[in-house]
């Protein structure tokens, strides 16, 4: 970053703490208040939905919320809750029926995509241990190519993947849980979903030295190339199994990504 764009675009703030809150055991007027707080950083890269079905999809019964603390203000947020799909009729072998969910947001003057993983994959580890003979997975809704590259380089496997076809059964499946979570499908590819989140500036993010030459960025773009359009954007739904072994590997994989930007 040249001192001409650091004048006029400062590097992005660092969160500080992370802490967890379940919304069965929040008062009316704590959830209230929460979903105040949220919403004005939700605000700050969509205005897809009001205050009202914000709090319904947000905060729904059985959602637990990762709060992302920056200096002296809250910085981030992540909803998480796991959703019961009927993936009985899919032929695809040990189908997941339990759904692992969560969304991410943060005020644009932060960055926090460590932060929220290792909120996430701790978040499925806690959820694995509590009903451990059910299969788990994981499906996120990528709203720009950093995520999907997070993603790639964080879990064991994810798809869509640009070197291994996804299991033949996964586009039934993601037809049941866009259904179940009330999304809007993109005619024509079972993976793509209408966003919620305008995007910040894509071609800053497109130049970005993470992104540059970067195989999984490439990917994204062919994949979902109505990401960027500030009118009608659209993110690609990815999914990420949630074995033992991946929520392991995803976990470590983030911790020491963590450890690494500290230094």
């Amino acid at each position: 970053m040249t001192a001409t764009q650091t004048v006029f675009r400062p590097p992005r703030l660092a969160v500080r703490a992370t802490s967890r809150h379940a919304v069965d055991e929040m008062s009316r007027g704590r959830r209230r208040a929460l979903i105040d707080a949220c919403y004005r950083i939700y605000r700050e890269s969509s205005r897809s939905l009001d205050r009202a079905e914000f709090g319904r999809r947000f905060f729904a019964p059985g959602t637990r919320v990762g709060l992302f603390h920056g200096d002296g203000e809250l910085a981030g947020f992540s909803n998480a809750r796991v959703l019961d799909v009927p993936l009985l009729d899919v032929p695809l072998r040990d189908a997941p029926q339990r759904v692992f969910s969560a969304g991410v947001y943060f005020r644009l003057r932060y960055r926090g995509g460590r932060e929220a993983a290792r909120f996430g994959f701790s978040e499925a580890l806690r959820e694995k241990i509590r009903q451990p003979h059910l299969p788990l997975a994981y499906v996120c809704m990528a709203s720009n190519p950093a995520v999907y590259r997070l993603h790639h380089q964080l879990a064991r496997r994810v798809w869509p993947h640009p070197d291994a076809a996804a299991p033949a059964g996964l586009p039934a499946a993601l037809d049941a849980l866009i259904t179940a979570r009330g999304l809007e499908p993109v005619a024509g590819d079972p993976w793509r979903v209408r966003s919620f989140v305008r995007p910040d500036d894509p071609g800053r993010l497109r130049r970005s030295r993470g992104l540059r030459g970067c195989a999984a960025a490439r990917f994204f773009e062919q994949r979902n190339p109505g990401w960027a359009d500030p009118n009608d954007p659209t993110a690609l739904l990815l999914w990420v199994p949630l074995d033992p072994a991946d929520i392991a590997v995803g976990l470590r994989r983030a911790t020491l990504r963590a450890v690494g930007r500290s230094r």
